[in-house]
């Protein structure tokens, strides 16, 4: 997802304060607010859309897709043909796995949020 002015950038006061404004937007339902010249939930979401078809259509029989959490949570919601207002329902922590299968014609959760594989990992 395209944050806009805000990507890469340190965040500030100000600019905590504006992305707290578009959250709150979004649980509201305001799905064309955007970051100034980021992209909307909406936007992300038909590019989405065009990925999911691939991964259906796709001959493979296991894909890792690796994302950032926003991007998951729009991608999620559309797999699972959710609302986008349900965006926030699924949690995450970096390098966290959520493994889905296709079944009958629909995306099925099988593990959500899990982070087992770093148990053994030694800093």
């Amino acid at each position: 997802m395209d944050w806009g002015i805000q990507e890469g950038m340190v965040p500030t006061e100000a600019s905590t304060a504006e992305f707290t404004r578009i959250l709150e937007a979004w649980r509201n339902g305001n799905f064309d607010t955007r970051i100034e010249r980021g992209e909307t939930p909406l936007e992300v979401q038909m590019r989405l859309s065009l990925f999911m078809k691939g991964l259906i259509d796709s001959p493979y029989q296991k894909i890792l897709v690796c994302t950032h959490g926003r991007s998951m949570r729009i991608l999620l919601c559309t797999m699972l043909g959710r609302a986008l207002t349900d965006m926030d329902e699924f949690p995450h922590h970096n390098t966290c796995l959520y493994k889905l299968i296709w079944k009958s014609g629909q995306f099925e959760i099988q593990a959500s949020c899990n982070t087992d594989h770093l148990n053994d990992i030694i800093i």
